[in-house]
Order: structure tokens, then sequence, then C-alpha cells
């Protein structure tokens, strides 16, 4: 599986979680089902990805928050929450290219967000990842 399809099935496993309260590891399953291209290879990415964005949540919407600007996490979509979080966690636990992540999230947020997601997430993640001034 591509590193894409996997942000993408993490994507849908998270977003389950949110919002069905589901376990971490039934959510990727039911993910894999809803996207029969991703069960061709081999999901250890995805896997690490749900679990680490699940076991670290309170720690990444943390280090979000502060970058949200004038929005709350209980205002923002459950979708874009969910994006938020997977790149969070990529960017603050993981050795992934920082660009690789954020252009990752952002096309996630068009596909999947509305239309303003895409500018929104893109303007969250690069002001997490400025140094401060």
């Amino acid at each position: 599986m591509s590193r894409r399809a996997a942000r993408e099935l993490s994507l849908r496993a998270l977003y389950m979680v949110e919002q069905s309260k589901l376990d971490p590891e039934d959510a990727l399953e039911q993910a894999l089902d809803s996207l029969p291209r991703a069960r061709s290879a081999e999901p250890g990415f995805a896997e690490m990805l749900v679990q680490g964005v699940t076991d670290n949540q309170q720690l990444i919407d943390h280090q979000l928050h502060p970058h949200l600007r004038d929005w709350s996490w209980t205002q923002l979509s459950a979708i874009d929450r969910a994006i938020l979080r997977l790149a969070g966690y990529e960017l603050l636990f993981t050795t992934s290219p920082v660009g690789a992540v954020i252009d990752e999230a952002v096309s996630l947020a068009k596909i999947y967000g509305t239309s303003e997601s895409g500018r929104f997430v893109n303007g969250v993640l690069g002001s997490m990842m400025r140094p401060p001034s």
C-alpha cells in the first residue's frame, strides 16, 4: 500500500473512532472494507498511524491548539480534526518529510473536507512547523 493510501485509510479509521466510538482496530478494519484498493498490500503504516494518533491524541491536540488561531476544537469538523491529528502525529513522532506530510494532509482535506479545509489545514500545520519568533 502506498503511504498515500495508508493515510487515507488511517483518516477514515480515525474519523470512525471519533464519530462512532469504535475501537481503533475495528475502525481500521471497517475502513479497509470501505477502501478496497488498500487491501492489496500490507497495512502496517496505517496501523502505526491510527494507533499513534489514538495513543498520543492529547499531546497532538495540545501541540495543534495554539495554531488554530480563533478556532476551537469543537468548531472544527470531525474530518478536519482527524486530518490535523493524523498529520500532527506524523510531524511530531515520525521522520516523514515535513513537506510531504503537509501536502498529503492538504490533499486529504480537499477531498474529504469543505472548500476551505485545504487552506485551513495548510495554515495550521505550516504555523505549527514554523520556529517561534
